[in-house]
């Protein structure tokens, strides 16, 4: 996946005058660069944005960085983790308070749990298959804080 998700980057590169492939590649161990494979964080924009600026021969000054998703973050699986051999926390963050993996699914399994409000206004036949869904992701979510 992260080789395929590379070889889109250098080819977008080739046809871009903006290049973020060395960049990608020299930085994705040390910095969390992307939500995941099609969404980037801030940094990575704010150095492309940089490199645009460049280019225009437009001066850098005072960019104030923002986006609403800056200061938190979903949690990186450890097993990925492992194989990419990442340098950053990759714990999820949210608002700067650092939640754990086993803490990331608790929250998400009580947020599944407001489903049942959703069920109560669902057409009759409707509300089985939704029950089913929902008991079926509360199972997994289950399963998974077993495992750690």
């Amino acid at each position: 996946m992260l080789n395929n998700d590379l070889e889109k980057i250098k080819e977008i590169d080739s046809y871009s005058d903006i290049k973020m492939y060395n960049f990608v590649l020299n930085n994705y161990k040390k910095i969390k660069l992307f939500e995941n494979h099609s969404h980037p964080r801030e940094y990575f924009y704010f150095i492309m944005v940089e490199k645009i600026l460049k280019k225009l021969n437009i001066p850098i000054q005072n960019i104030k960085t923002h986006n609403r998703c800056s200061d938190s973050y979903y949690p990186i699986h450890p097993e990925v983790n492992k194989i990419l051999d990442l340098d950053f926390d990759t714990n999820m963050i949210c608002t700067n308070i650092q939640v754990s993996l086993l803490e990331f699914y608790c929250l998400n399994s009580k947020l599944l749990l407001k489903m049942k409000t959703i069920i109560e206004h669902l057409p009759e036949n409707d509300k089985r298959n939704f029950s089913n869904i929902k008991n079926n992701l509360l199972l997994k979510a289950k399963d998974i804080i077993d495992t750690y």
